[in-house]
Parts: structure tokens; sequence; C-alpha cells
């Protein structure tokens, strides 16, 4: 155990000056950043990756976590199309050594595959953008394939232990990934938004490490580290200036604490304390951020007009998107339009727009009413196989572990709202992991009762 937590403490630190210099220096030189950052890994460890599926976690995550989204700032290297369809193809050939139909998904994971293969051939048909059909089928399959890989890599370990050290690695990915956001919000659009979607992994990690801080026997260095790092992804979420991911990290936060306070049965002094260490922490976040801020008017505006609930220009164009969408399923309204279908919308760009920012409208886009109830049934599936295990289970790894899954979710749901999270980002293969834990713990769960 001892040596666990001094190799998480090594990687942390090893990761933390490496991104950091890599950042600082050579921002302006995307292929160097790559290079420095990524190359080694290739050389090192792609032998291995491809047959050893632990490796393979760790090396997907990383890449995942610590590489833009997005295509907004031209000197980084994004997660692109190529890398991915490269990450999904090595995924499915580990699934297929051992593919296994014994889960209470399959039914629903089977139609959500159909569904998927189905438009994506609609698409192919009606000749849309490749560009664009290949990459939503890609996100979107990331979903049943993650999920089937997880599920045999757990029944293989079948360790607890293994999942914990997973979620251990996502703090600090989460944490590196704030640094980046802060190195960006510094040197890069110095003092203006940071728009790398790396918010919605930042709140997972922020999530986990909310939870395992309150373990009993953490040592003095690892409950430091956990501290930091909440301070250091707090001020990470603050400067992406995107509200809808303010709101679901509160959301979070707040159903993550109700949670872990009803399920414990904790005493009112229990409580109490746990509510000082966090306005202890919130104290800190304001402190540094104010310490590291060069324009705090952005943030200002955008958290007054969120406050008064004025409707500003962004959600205006928001709502016409959605209704424009709408519009133009009418017809189509129980398949929908088929993957890879664009639309053009004059009040955001004069560029054919494959996407609107609200994962369910996204989804009814181009899957249907089939497919946007596909997709909550199976979250509605998942809520309730975590309530089952928090109710039932005594572990307190297997329950800390849920209420971090159950309140990511919801947070991620109403972020959701205004961003297309859980659909049309490659992040949809840590839904899927989650997923697929929660599959793990639950017949774990269900078998010891």
């Amino acid at each position: 155990m001892k040596k666990i937590k001094k190799n998480i403490i090594v990687l942390y630190i090893i990761l933390f000056c490496l991104i950091t210099f890599t950042v600082y220096i050579f921002h302006t030189n995307s292929k160097f950043f790559f290079i420095i950052l990524f190359l080694p890994i290739l050389v090192f460890y792609i032998p291995t990756i491809l047959f050893d599926s632990k490796k393979l976690i760790y090396f997907v995550l990383l890449f995942l976590m610590l590489f833009p989204q997005t295509y907004w700032y031209t000197n980084y290297v994004i997660v692109n199309q190529y890398t991915a369809f490269f990450i999904l193809l090595i995924l499915f050939i580990h699934t297929m050594k051992g593919f296994k139909y014994d889960n209470t998904f399959f039914i629903i994971f089977l139609i959500f595959f159909g569904l998927i293969i189905l438009n994506a051939v609609r698409g192919l048909y009606r000749g849309y953008d490749r560009d664009f059909l290949i990459d939503e089928t890609i996100k979107y399959l990331f979903y049943p394939i993650t999920y089937y890989f997880f599920l045999l890599v757990f029944d293989e370990k079948k360790e607890l232990g293994f999942i914990k050290k997973i979620f251990e690695y996502c703090i600090i990915l989460a944490s590196i990934a704030s640094l980046e956001i802060i190195m960006m919000y510094l040197f890069i659009t110095k003092g203006e938004r940071v728009l790398t979607r790396f918010g919605n992994v930042i709140l997972v990690g922020l999530l986990i490490a909310l939870s395992f801080l309150r373990f009993k026997g953490v040592a003095t260095v690892i409950r430091i580290y956990y501290y930091f790092s909440i301070v250091i992804m707090s001020i990470g979420i603050l400067l992406t200036m995107q509200r809808s991911i303010w709101i679901a990290t509160a959301a979070s936060v707040v159903v993550f604490y109700f949670l872990d306070l009803i399920s414990k049965k904790a005493s009112f002094k229990e409580s109490v304390l746990k509510l000082l260490v966090l306005c202890i922490l919130l104290s800190s976040i304001i402190y540094v951020f104010n310490r590291i801020s060069l324009n705090t008017e952005a943030i200002m505006e955008r958290t007054e007009n969120m406050l008064k609930g004025e409707v500003d220009s962004s959600l205006a164009i928001r709502i016409y998107t959605f209704l424009k969408v709408l519009d133009i399923t009418k017809d189509e309204f129980l398949l929908g339009r088929g993957l890879g279908d664009a639309a053009f919308f004059p009040l955001l760009t004069s560029h054919a727009k494959n996407l609107v920012d609200n994962s369910y409208i996204s989804i009814y886009w181009k899957m249907g009413l089939l497919g946007l109830l596909t997709f909550f049934i199976l979250y509605t599936m998942v809520f309730w196989k975590l309530i089952c295990i928090i109710k039932l289970t005594n572990d307190p790894i297997v329950k800390s572990i849920s209420i971090i899954i159950f309140s990511v979710f919801i947070g991620q749901f109403i972020n959701s709202l205004a961003c297309v999270v859980l659909t049309q980002y490659h992040y949809n293969f840590i839904w899927a992991m989650f997923i697929a834990v929660t599959e793990f713990l639950y017949r774990k769960t269900v078998s010891l009762n």
C-alpha cells in the first residue's frame, strides 16, 4: 500500500513538472509539444499497450484527459478522429478476445449499437460530409465498445483496488489538465476564456479527490496532495468561464455531500466538520485565484448574467439553434436525420455545423426519438443501479465510488443542457467506463446480499 502511495506522488510530481515545462516553453510549437509529451510514451509503451489492457487504460485516459477536444487553440495537438479511431480499434480487438453477453446492459447496448450503425449507414447513403460522419460514429461507438472492454478487464482483475487506482490516476490527470488551463490563461489567452473542454474531466477528478480525501488512514502527504489538487481543479473549472460547467460542478458537489451524509448517517458534528472543510477549500480557491487572475471582468460579467437570469446573446443563439434542429427533424422524428448531418445556423456561423450545444437535442437530431429514448433508458438504469449499490453496500470504497459516479452524472446531465459532453466528445470513453464500473459494483454488491 505504501509503495502504491509513493508511486502516485512520484508520478504526480513528474507529470506536474513535465506539463508545466512543456506548456510554458513550447506552447508556440505544437509538434514539439507533442513529441516532448507523447512520443516517449508511444515508443516505450505501444508494444505492451497492444497486449496489456491495464496499460491501455492508463494510456487512453492520459491522451483523452490531457489533450483538448476542440480546435480553439491551433498551437495544441487535439484529439482528432484518426487517433480516436486507432484507440477504438485497439479497444475493439481487446473486447473481442473475451466478449460476454451476461450483463444487465446487454439489450440496451445492443439497441444503441444498432441505432448507431443504422444511422451511420443512412448518413453514408445520403452523402453527408465524410469527416462529420466518421467523427460522430466513432464518438458514439465509444459507449458500447468501451463498456464491454472494461467489463472484460474487471472480470480479469476482479479487484476493487484496481478500480480505485484508476480513479486515483484520474485525480492526477485532472490536476494536470487544470494546470494546462492555468498556463493557457496566463500565457495564451492572457486573461480570456480557456475553451478546451477540460472542465468536463476536471469535474470528475474534483469529485474523486473530495471523496478519497475523507478515507480513514490516508497518509498526511497524500491528504495534502488531495487538498492541493482540489484547489487547482476548482480554479481550472473557474477559468473555463463555462457557466454550464460551473452549475454542473455546484450540483455535483451538493449531490455528492447529500448522498455521502445520508448514506453514512453522519452525526451532526461530522456534518459540520465536512462543511467547514468545504468552506476552507473554497476560501483557498478564491485566495489563489485572486493571486493569478489577469482579468476578472469576463468572469464577473458571465456570473452576474447567470445570477440575474438574463438571456444574453449566447443563450438566445442556443435556443435559436435548438428550434432550427427541431424544425428540420419534424418529418424524421423517429430515427432522426442520420449521423453526419449538418445544418446552417446563420446567426451562429456561415459554415455548416453538425452539432448544437445540447446533448439531448444532438442525439435527437441524428438518431431521433428512438435514439433519445434509448439514451435515457440507459442512464436511468445506471442511476437505479447506483442507488441500489449505495443502499446495500457496507464497503466504504464501493459506496464512495458509486456516489462519485452518481454525482458526476448528475452534473453532466445538467451540463448537457448547454453542452454536448455526453454525446459529441471522446469523453464518452470515460462515461462508458463509469457505466462498466457501475455494472461491476452492482453484481458484486447483489451477490453479497
